[in-house]
């Protein structure tokens, strides 16, 4: 695996927290409800996902290596 994906799988968890407690305060401070900045949590989501299998190596070529 790609040093890059292994570095934003590592911080994905953290940087999901630190999301997470920003909208927190965003909504403490009454500017936005929570209620409504709860779907930033998935699109984050997906796109760290996104960009870990965009920086995976392509898998190898499939063969059909039958008997002969």
């Amino acid at each position: 695996m790609n040093s890059n994906a292994l570095l934003l799988r590592a911080l994905r968890g953290p940087l999901t927290l630190i999301l997470i407690g920003v909208l927190f305060a965003i909504d403490h401070n009454g500017a936005i409800s929570f209620t409504k900045t709860w779907p930033i949590i998935i699109i984050f989501l997906g796109a760290i996902r996104l960009a870990e299998r965009a920086l995976q190596p392509p898998p190898p070529p499939f063969s059909q290596g039958g008997a002969q």
